[in-house]
């Protein structure tokens, strides 16, 4: 009897780290708001119409861009919901030195992730330009 309370508890006391752990996790990740052109904001739209974002009750940003973007830690996940050619990606540091530079063709379901990782912790810019549409927006590591 001593033995299943003590196995009932391990496992109990498991299950509550475990789903610990998982909560923690998922509070680190927040939506980097996306500006259009000329820093007008772009409509918000809710992770939960994005199928592949899973971020129940927070916003993600890019309605009218296609993109969503957000940060966990020191990983950029952008994700794409249309077909886009050409798509520069440029991210800064707050000195303006360029820190991520890259040209994508990516179509619609699309997760780019981008490390940051060893990168000094601050804030960073992300531009992305493809035809005549550019998009900027402001995070913090």
């Amino acid at each position: 009897m001593k033995n299943l309370i003590l196995l009932t508890l391990f496992l109990l006391g498991f299950t509550v780290q475990h789903s610990y752990a998982k909560v923690t996790k998922t509070e680190t990740v927040r939506s980097i708001l996306l500006k259009k052109g000329e820093g007008n904001p772009v409509e918000p739209k809710i992770a939960a119409e994005v199928p592949s974002l899973s971020l129940e009750g927070s916003k993600s940003f890019g309605a009218y861009s296609s993109i969503y973007t957000t940060i966990d830690e020191a990983l950029v996940e952008i994700t794409f919901d249309s077909d886009i050619q050409d798509l520069n990606i440029l991210i800064k540091d707050k000195q303006g030195a360029i820190v991520y530079n890259n040209t994508f063709s990516v179509s619609a379901s699309t997760i780019l992730p981008i490390s940051l990782e060893g990168y000094d912790s601050g804030d960073y810019v992300i531009e992305f330009t493809y035809g005549s549409t550019f998009l900027s927006g402001n995070f913090t590591l």
